[in-house]
């Protein structure tokens, strides 16, 4: 997960999350996975909405080892425009 892993694992230690994060995902309970994406806007963007920063986009998925079951999952979309500021969907 490009390094997000660390991120996840200080705060689930920082907000008490009663877990223990294990490095071999065989003995996990459950197992996160996540995807990132970041698309740079072009030329006519830029000119004709005054777009001029990146929109992002970020999922992630929790899954049960044993039964399969996706347990959790969360998609955020962030779109960011000159004149509005940020725009989170």
């Amino acid at each position: 997960m490009n390094g997000f892993e660390n991120y996840l694992a200080a705060a689930f230690e920082k907000k008490k999350v009663p877990l223990t994060v294990v490095a071999d995902q065989g003995r996990a309970a459950y197992v996160i996975t996540g995807t990132s994406e970041e698309k740079k806007p072009g030329a006519m963007k830029m000119l004709a909405f005054g777009q001029i920063h990146a929109d992002n986009a970020a999922s992630i998925q929790m899954v049960d080892q044993r039964t399969g079951a996706v347990v959790f999952s969360l998609c955020r979309q962030q779109k960011e425009h000159l004149a509005r500021g940020p725009n989170y969907g």
